[in-house]
């Protein structure tokens, strides 16, 4: 089975028409649908379990929960008038190209209220070739329903289209869960028509049974009747027993899980508080680096920042200073010059100023030009200063704006760390609200274990009592037509009864026999599958997965001890996809060249899962199916996965769903070669 093309109108958020083309290569055979949560995403998924079952409701709604189906939008613009929408789905099952088509009337009244009902529907095959429409359209109901389920039993399609919260509850050990997993195997491999055929010569055998009994003139035929009855009524009642007993185990296991999940979460406030003292403690340091530098930095201010302002104005005004100075930027004091010419020789370079006038006039003109000296003065100790700190106060300049920048880190280092113990103090908040004392839950498990132990040594003692009790029937069967055969008559329904007989212990026979094979099989391709897709990691986390007499899912360590419970919920995902993908397997016709035959199309499956995990996958899951369809979120297909689609080379086609307005959103398709992904990656 493939899908080729799905057409809504005016369903749910999708207001108008609008079209998906899925890939339907066997190179490129993955369709992604892209949209933030609230935008339309689920409602596609919503469209395919109405279109081609019927249904209104999917497992996310809750129980109580009405759904509408049709766009508000559109409903509002027809109001008073009732409107209509449909869905519309073309595929391909076993070469020949079917549409199935279901309309649903609705009207709105109140601000609120709106009623539907479904209106028309058909089913049609039309020639692969010509696109022409074959006759014998079905438009029944009940037609509808049957010719469907014969392509994809309705028991089994959770298995092949789901969304994330049923692949985590795969896995879990609800008895629900385990009937589906059981339905799913015999449904999809029609071990149930063994169990049909066998309940029908059952009622033949007692019919025949009660005829001959009631003709036989040897009283003993009833004796051995009457006990075969005792006997099969108290096989019924241990079998009875037995199955509450089952159901205790079932509670048992469900409440191991839900306190060992408690457990998990008083642990984890361990650890995160283990976590906020590490924050707390690097905080502290934070805080005394910072506590440190400050005392520096106002040492440095205080020391230096006179200097550091002075050097700016110096530097600025150095020009200026020399202008002013002229020739009188060497400083000779008054003292000195007056002393020249009163003894007629230069105290400074011992020149006679007699036999040297042209000294003596500069010096009577160095004279002349002290009448400003102090404004000269410090003209000349500014300029020293420009020429002489530069370096230094450089120096400091720079000191100062390492100590600003160190400040500067450490403030945006303590406001993340602030930031990361707040996380975490709401978080330890959060799993403190339902904190129980650890030993005292640890003490409701190991009760829980050993209740669950006896339970398990009682079911056995009733399994071979049951035993016991089916081979006492068998003699007494053997009895009863030993009795019948002595007596002439009705030969003919002697001989009915005894094939009959034999036949209900060939079918359960072969039963059985199929059932056993089909679980060891069933469970080796899930651990075969498993080791695929598990991160590199994890692989030794599990050394392989049981499908038990219950029907339930079992992972099991090197020890061989089951620790389906004590796995993540991403491996726990893993897990469940793997036996999907196998069960699938196991039903894969001869020329499917060991793919898929249904298409797997998940809603949310990267939820829970590691980034490894994702990648593989993207890069394996193409190979083992027909074609992969996927709804995701903005935090599912992140850069990164993105990336590994594109170089997988399986994607085909690419939309993006987007809301324009309230209830009304637009699929749209992307080029293979644009970006899709906002977030995350590199």
């Amino acid at each position: 089975m493939k899908l080729i093309r799905l057409e809504l109108e005016n369903f749910r958020q999708y207001y108008g028409k609008q079209t998906i083309d899925f890939a339907t290569g066997n190179d490129k055979n993955t369709t992604i649908l892209f949209g933030e949560n609230g935008k339309g995403k689920t409602g596609i998924y919503r469209a395919i379990m109405f279109v081609l079952f019927g249904s209104k409701n999917i497992s996310q709604d809750g129980k109580d929960e009405k759904v509408h189906l049709t766009n508000l939008k559109y409903l509002e613009e027809m109001s008073p008038s009732p409107g209509v929408s449909h869905v519309k789905l073309i595929f391909e099952h076993e070469n020949k190209i079917y549409e199935i088509f279901r309309k649903i009337s609705s009207f709105k009244h109140g601000s609120r209220s709106v009623t539907e009902s479904d209106s028309d529907q058909y089913f049609l095959e039309t020639n692969k070739v010509t696109g022409d429409t074959l006759p014998n359209i079905l438009k029944d109901k009940q037609q509808i329903k049957d010719k469907i389920n014969k392509i994809i039993n309705e028991e089994i399609k959770d298995f092949f289209l789901f969304d994330a919260e049923k692949i985590d509850t795969l896995a879990k050990p609800d008895r629900s869960i385990r009937n589906e997993v059981r339905s799913a195997i015999f449904s999809l491999l029609q071990i149930d028509k063994l169990d049909e055929a066998k309940d029908i010569i059952v009622r033949q055998i007692k019919d025949i049974k009660y005829k001959l009994v009631s003709k036989s003139k040897d009283g003993s035929a009833q004796d051995v009747k009457e006990e075969m009855e005792s006997v099969e009524i108290t096989i019924q009642e241990k079998t009875d027993h037995l199955e509450k007993m089952n159901l205790e185990i079932d509670q048992l296991k469900m409440n191991i899980d839900q306190h060992s999940s408690t457990l998990e979460k008083n642990k984890k406030i361990v650890e995160l508080k283990e976590r906020l003292k590490e924050r707390e403690r690097a905080l502290n340091n934070l805080n005394n680096q910072l506590k440190h530098l400050k005392i520096n930095l106002i040492s440095l201010v205080f020391q230096d920042s006179p200097y550091l302002i002075m050097d700016t104005l110096l530097q600025n005004n150095k020009v200026s200073l020399e202008d002013f100075l002229g020739e009188n930027k060497i400083h000779i004091p008054l003292e000195l010059l007056q002393e020249s010419l009163s003894e007629d020789r230069c105290i400074v370079c011992d020149n006679n100023l007699i036999t040297n006038s042209e000294n003596k006039n500069y010096i009577e003109m160095l004279m002349q030009t002290q009448k400003n000296t102090e404004t000269n003065n410090l003209a000349r100790m500014l300029l020293r200063l420009a020429e002489e700190k530069t370096l230094e106060f450089t120096k400091n300049k720079a000191k100062l704006t390492q100590f600003i920048q160190e400040y500067s880190s450490i403030i945006n280092e303590i406001d993340d760390e602030k930031h990361s113990i707040k996380i975490l103090r709401d978080d330890i908040a959060e799993q403190a609200r339902n904190t129980i004392d650890l030993a005292e839950i640890q003490n409701m498990i190991d009760q829980d274990k050993i209740t669950k132990d006896n339970i398990l040594k009682n079911i056995g003692l009733f399994e071979k009592d049951l035993d016991d009790l089916e081979n006492k029937k068998n003699i007494l069967n053997d009895k009863l037509q030993k009795v019948l055969k002595l007596e002439g008559e009705n030969e003919h329904e002697k001989r009915q009864l005894e094939l009959l007989i034999s036949l209900e212990k060939d079918i359960k026979n072969i039963k059985d026999s199929f059932s056993a094979e089909v679980r060891k099989l069933l469970g080796d391709y899930t651990t075969n599958m498993f080791k695929k897709l598990i991160d590199e990691k994890d692989l030794e986390v599990i050394k392989e997965v049981v499908i038990n007499n219950s029907f339930e899912i079992e992972a099991h360590n090197n020890s061989g001890r089951i620790i389906t419970q004590d796995i993540s919920q991403g491996q726990r995902q893993i897990l469940s996809l793997s036996f999907i993908t196998s069960l699938a397997k196991l039903a894969v016709k001869e020329n499917s060249e060991d793919q898929i035959d249904y298409p797997l199309f998940m809603d949310s499956p990267f939820n829970r899962l590691s980034a490894k995990n994702r990648d593989n996958l993207i890069m394996r899951l193409p190979d083992l199916t027909a074609q992969w369809i996927l709804l995701v979120t903005d935090t599912e297909l992140t850069i990164s996965e993105e990336r590994v689609f594109k170089q997988s080379g399986k994607l085909g086609k690419w939309y993006k769903i987007i809301q324009l307005a309230p209830q009304y959103s637009k699929i749209e398709e992307v080029s293979i070669d644009e970006q899709m992904a906002t977030r995350g990656g590199i």
